[in-house]
């Protein structure tokens, strides 16, 4: 479904939900930039220099990133049992934050050209045009980030509740889905308890450990 994400590891505590948000709020900033009420001068230099400060966050954040994903892709290879296809999506997360990286530097670059036709320290040219290229580059940019700040989930953990005497069918039915890539078991005891008080709120009468 269009602007939903789906396949995320999501432990309940809200997490998703602001990454998404945040996903959203950035590109509808970025569709305005030099449109509307953010046409004037004033509006793309500030613009402009947001973006900057956040292609600078964000380069910190792919520098980890691929330094992270090199040392898994090198420890992989060094193991003679690595499979191929495990090598191959290594390879490629790699590949994706050197290109995020090079994106990064590139759009740097351009926001300090545009910025100097705004004030008026080079020819204007048509720059309504080139807005519109660099918001598109832009949206690419941010769509590739937080993918990488996406974690996809591997496993489900499903909660289930059932009478005492079970003499009814469905005998037990799913009340909770919880989408996990690795969990610990204080989290999953913090997970039940939290079920428990939820029944409890209900009136139901709560059994078992």
């Amino acid at each position: 479904m269009k602007n939903k994400w789906s396949g995320d590891v999501d432990l309940g505590d809200g997490s998703v939900e602001r990454l998404h948000d945040d996903y959203m709020e950035q590109l509808s900033f970025i569709k305005n930039i030099g449109l509307k009420d953010h046409r004037s001068d004033d509006k793309i230099t500030l613009d402009l220099s947001r973006v900057k400060h956040q292609l600078e966050e964000s380069m910190t954040f792919l520098t980890n990133g691929l330094g992270a994903a090199k040392k898994l892709y090198e420890d992989s290879l060094k193991r003679s049992n690595a499979a191929e296809q495990t090598l191959f999506a290594l390879a490629w997360e790699v590949d994706g934050y050197e290109k995020l990286k090079e994106s990064n530097s590139t759009m740097t670059g351009t926001i300090e050209g545009l910025r100097k036709r705004v004030t008026g320290e080079e020819q204007r040219g048509n720059l309504a045009k080139d807005l519109a290229d660099f918001r598109r580059d832009l949206q690419s940019y941010t769509k590739g980030l937080f993918g990488k700040k996406r974690e996809a989930a591997s496993h489900l953990l499903v909660f289930m509740i059932s009478d005492e005497l079970r003499n009814f069918k469905p005998y037990a039915i799913p009340v909770r889905v919880v989408a996990y890539r690795s969990i610990t078991d204080d989290k999953v005891q913090e997970l039940k308890e939290e079920l428990k008080d939820a029944m409890k709120n209900i009136g139901m009468n709560v059994v078992g450990r």
